[in-house]
């Protein structure tokens, strides 16, 4: 439930989630924002169409696909799942990320900015540094 309370919690707060133009899993997170699903709707949710996206957005930066995988989508398979790569276990160990940082709308109501700045997160890029603070 952690995954679907933290979406619960942020679309109470800002409306929009992503830049598609619509969410069955979305939709059911406010549908229960507005009592008009249980706790466990939800939670069956979730676990049927909660991570379809994720799983399917997760080795893609700017449109593209990465040349490292972390996983391999078996979803279709007959285990029915996601298989680790050995690049994952290859990652070095991090302290555990605090809350993830809450997209604002702009004034304007287009797209979303990360807070305090005036930057479109579209533009934004990840680096990761092993002689900088993490």
């Amino acid at each position: 439930m952690p995954f679907s309370q933290e979406l619960c919690e942020h679309l109470n707060q800002v409306e929009t989630q992503s830049t598609s133009s619509g969410s069955r899993f979305l939709d059911a997170c406010r549908h229960f924002n507005a009592g008009r699903i249980t706790r466990d709707e939800l939670i069956e949710t979730t676990a049927l169409i909660g991570f379809n996206n994720v799983i399917d957005a997760f080795h893609v930066v700017d449109r593209a696909d990465v040349s490292t995988r972390f996983f391999v989508d078996e979803r279709q398979q007959s285990l029915r799942g996601i298989r680790f790569t050995d690049e994952l276990l290859l990652l070095p160990p991090r302290p555990a990320p605090g809350r993830r940082w809450r997209p604002r709308p702009n004034r304007g109501g287009g797209w979303l900015k990360a807070p305090g700045t005036s930057v479109d997160p579209r533009a934004l890029r990840c680096a990761s540094s092993t002689t900088g603070p993490a």
